[in-house]
């Protein structure tokens, strides 16, 4: 399209599905704040085999690796290198306002897995506290974290951190039922309160407690949500 194809260049992945629903998974430009204006076009991996496709990979963090997640509104990373390279990025704040779904995987080399899904009701990659957030449509493959959502009626998206100044040792951010108090989030304490999915924070002299980490996966009460650095994470938007 244009001359010397010139408007070739998308906004997000679902966009270029959206005009081209034949093409495979793969990495492809996109320019979220438009061509010509703004930041420049990047390379991000398109899933276009998933439940209809259009998902734009804009997080993921390596297995033994940690805190690539720990503010949802910071730019970590070059997403070209994420998608040639397999490096740590996180890059969601560049589609503010122009996503709807949330898709969240996680593994790890002993061949666990999972996954959950839900639509925002507000913008997830922002650097603000919000300890319950209402999201919609919850879904996951975890049996667990299944039963918990269903039995409260539903989930909430817990964001704890604030970049530079609120660092949660425990809790970055969650996803949790949404009867459970808001201060199960971020500083958990010693009990290691609260259940749902968490990205543990990380260590830093201002944490509210010593530890760091990862995406912790599906936990229970008691169980720790911070230190955890065994699992590859991947976050997508639609």
């Amino acid at each position: 399209m244009g001359d010397n194809c010139a408007d070739t260049t998308f906004a997000s992945c679902v966009a270029i599905r959206d005009d081209l629903p034949n093409l495979a998974d793969g990495i492809f430009s996109v320019d979220p704040d438009g061509a010509g204006t703004g930041e420049p076009a990047f390379e991000v991996v398109c899933d276009m085999t998933l439940s209809e496709g259009g998902w734009t990979l804009v997080g993921q963090e390596r297995e033994g690796d940690s805190g690539t997640f720990k503010f949802l509104g910071a730019q970590v990373g070059d997403p070209s290198a994420a998608a040639h390279q397999g490096s740590d990025a996180l890059f969601g704040a560049r589609f503010a306002g122009a996503y709807q779904e949330v898709r969240v995987d996680w593994s790890n080399k002993k061949g666990a897995n999972g996954g959950l899904y839900f639509r925002t009701t507000e913008e997830m990659f922002a650097n603000t506290v919000n300890t319950a957030m209402p999201v919609l449509d919850f879904w996951t493959n975890d049996p667990k974290l299944s039963g918990w959502m269903t039995s409260a009626g539903g989930a909430v998206l817990c964001r704890a951190s604030r970049s530079p100044n609120v660092r949660p040792g425990d809790t970055s951010w969650a996803l949790k039922p949404q009867d459970q108090p808001a201060g199960d989030c971020g500083c958990n304490g010693a009990a290691w309160a609260g259940f749902g999915a968490f990205y543990g924070g990380h260590t830093n002299a201002t944490a509210c407690t010593p530890y760091g980490g990862g995406w912790a996966g599906v936990v229970d009460d008691g169980q720790p949500k911070g230190n955890i650095t065994w699992w590859a994470t991947k976050i997508w938007i639609r």
